[in-house]
C-alpha cells in the first residue's frame, strides 16, 4: 500500500486512545512542572482532558492530553502523527499552539482570535477547557503571584471563547 494511503487508513482507524495520549504526553513533557511546581501531566493536562470528556469525542480528548506538546517541547507535528495521534487531533493541537507573534498580552489576544476564526469546534472547546483550568482556584504558595497576573488575560479569553462556543 502506498505511504499516503497507509497513513490515511491508519488515521481513520484512530490508533490511539485518550489514555495512551496521556502516556505520550508523559513521555514528551517528561518531568515538566507548571508555574506552581506541580506535575504538568498529572495536573494540568489530566484536568483539561477530564474537562472535555463529557463531549465523548476521542479526538478532542487526545488533543486535550497533548495540547501543549508542540509549544512546550521540541516535538513536531510529524512526530505526533507517526506516534499514532489521529490526524484531526494533530490539526486541533496545531490550532491551539501559539505562533511566533502570539506571546504577551496583545499576542495572546491574537492567539484567541485565531482559534475562534478557525471555526474548529474542538479547538474552541479545548482552549476553553484550558483557560478554565488556568482560572481554577489555587491555594496560596509559590508561583501564586505569577498565576494571579495572568487572570485578566484568561478571563478575557474565556469571555471570547464562550461567545464563540459552538454549543
Amino acid at each position: 500500500m502506498p505511504y499516503l494511503a497507509a497513513r490515511l487508513v491508519r488515521d481513520s482507524l484512530g490508533c490511539m486512545t485518550p489514555e495512551e495520549a496521556l502516556g505520550l504526553a508523559r513521555e514528551l513533557h517528561g518531568d515538566q512542572v507548571d508555574k506552581l511546581g506541580d506535575d504538568y501531566v498529572d495536573g494540568h493536562l489530566t484536568r483539561v482532558q477530564a474537562a472535555v470528556s463529557s463531549y465523548n469525542d476521542s479526538v478532542l480528548s487526545i488533543a486535550a492530553a497533548l495540547h501543549d506538546v508542540l509549544e512546550d517541547t521540541k516535538t513536531k507535528a510529524e512526530k505526533l502523527f507517526s506516534s499514532g495521534v489521529p490526524l484531526e487531533a494533530v490539526r486541533v493541537i496545531g490550532i491551539v499552539t501559539k505562533r511566533y507573534n502570539e506571546h504577551g498580552e496583545e499576542g495572546y489576544s491574537l492567539f484567541i482570535e485565531r482559534i475562534i476564526a478557525s471555526g474548529n469546534r474542538n479547538a474552541i472547546l479545548l482552549k476553553l477547557a484550558d483557560v478554565n483550568d488556568h482560572l481554577r482556584p489555587i491555594p496560596d504558595g509559590p508561583g501564586v503571584d505569577v498565576v494571579a497576573r495572568l487572570v485578566p488575560r484568561y478571563q478575557l479569553a474565556q469571555r471570547k471563547l464562550l461567545e464563540a462556543h459552538p454549543g
